[in-house]
């Protein structure tokens, strides 16, 4: 029984990875290892997939340059045999050691750079389109609620092939938290994940909240199917490329906060809680919020460029790389997440496999993430997350906590992967 693992989101995406597109490429990485998996891509514009003709050029796009043959032994071997290496590593050695050592090693060069965003995979004539057969078992890490015949094409070949469906929500953010997403997923994303329940075989949830969610959901709209259920929790290996500090980075100790500029990430607690200390005589160290700018937040935006009580403690960056990022969570002074609503909270497992202590919303599934390590607050509080934010800058307080996640055992995407795997084989015994 072949493995089919659906990459579309992997061929379309730009720029550093990050959620979704992060999950796909993790897994993809490990999938590529097996015999019994094939890679495909669905081309919305005619409704069909496509067969993947080399998974090495979107993965390891830097060992794939035109005139490359690859193999075993060529470059795109040497580029595998080295990821291997890393994984063996981690497999090998005790975690909190693995853990240290890995903080100097560099990462996969599959992650791409501005410059590598020419090599990605897009659709090649030599691309054929896939062939699916009865025994295969579709797997989706990814989400296409956008791409309008998806879900009726994954149907056709459900009913005229008869392959299984393994599908991964990450979360049911824009049914059940409306006021902090756009209006246009309000009827699209329920749509598709309604379809989707009702086809799969089995789902994956990548936090026991979201599993929530989802029981909820099949009340709220009367699914009929009922797939097998399963957690893969993400995993926080990441982020360890070489490090390089990005240019205009104050000299002095500041707090990290990493999301896309959103508006349920919740950047106006942030703009609060600064002004409220400002008005309290209270000196904050300086913040970072690192991401690029998502929609709802041309109000905050605009507030935390020209509010003269803040602009000058505050600051925006979206232009930060992987390499740039490891360095922001390696000297930060402690990490806050004010978001209202996440499918898991990944940037808080970042900061925890940076041994960075984190001040962090209660809400949804960010206690999961790293549970008694972090310390929590309302998201609608500015006190109660100013009153966090000072506590953590306690130097014997925030070392307390540090060296408490010094000896928790971090989870990795191999992690992931098993969890997954789990719930894979489990339909196919069926």
């Amino acid at each position: 029984m072949r493995r089919v693992v659906d990459v579309t989101d992997l061929t379309v995406w730009r720029g550093n990875l990050s959620g979704i597109q992060r999950v796909v490429y993790e897994m993809a990485v490990r999938y590529a290892d097996r015999s019994d998996t094939v890679f495909c891509y669905f081309s919305e514009q005619d409704r069909r997939f496509y067969q993947l003709t080399s998974i090495d050029e979107l993965l390891y796009p830097d060992h794939t340059e035109a005139g490359e043959t690859g193999g075993a032994s060529g470059p795109r071997g040497a580029s595998r045999a080295l990821h291997h290496a890393k994984r063996a590593t981690r497999a090998l050695v005790p975690p909190i050691v693995s853990k240290v050592a890995r903080h100097g090693v560099s990462r996969l060069k599959g992650i791409r750079s501005q410059s590598e965003q020419s090599k990605m995979h897009t659709f090649q004539p030599e691309d054929v389109p896939f062939d699916f057969q009865s025994d295969d078992v579709l797997l989706v890490y990814g989400a296409h609620w956008d791409k309008p015949h998806y879900v009726s094409t994954v149907s056709e070949v459900k009913e005229r092939v008869g392959v299984k469906i393994v599908h991964n929500i990450n979360d049911f953010i824009p049914i059940y938290d409306r006021a902090h997403t756009a209006e246009v997923e309000h009827e699209r994303f329920p749509r598709y994940v309604r379809a989707i329940c009702e086809l799969s075989d089995a789902l994956l949830f990548i936090s026991e909240a979201t599993r929530r969610d989802y029981e909820r959901f099949v009340k709220d709209f009367n699914i009929k199917n009922r797939a097998k259920t399963g957690v893969m929790i993400l995993g926080e290996d990441i982020n360890e490329k070489e490090l390089v500090r990005p240019d205009g980075i104050v000299d002095e100790p500041y707090i990290l906060n990493v999301g896309t500029l959103e508006v349920r990430k919740n950047p106006v607690l942030l703009y609060q809680v600064y002004c409220l200390a400002h008005e309290r005589g209270i000196d904050l160290p300086h913040l970072y919020i690192v991401g690029r700018i998502g929609w709802l937040t041309g109000d905050i935006y605009y507030q935390l460029v020209h509010d003269d009580r803040v602009n000058k403690k505050i600051t925006i960056r979206n232009d930060i790389d992987d390499k740039g990022l490891a360095w922001m969570y390696r000297n930060c002074k402690f990490f806050v997440f004010p978001s209202y609503y996440e499918g898991w909270g990944l940037p808080v497992a970042e900061a925890a496999h940076h041994c960075k202590a984190t001040v962090a919303s209660h809400s949804s599934s960010i206690p999961e993430v790293v549970g008694e390590y972090a310390d929590y607050f309302s998201p609608y509080s500015a006190d109660e997350c100013l009153e966090a934010i000072v506590k953590m800058m306690d130097d014997k307080y925030r070392t307390s906590r540090e060296k408490k996640l010094h000896d928790r055992t971090p989870l990795t995407w191999d992690d992931t992967y098993r969890s997954a795997e789990s719930i894979v084989e489990s339909i196919i015994k069926d």
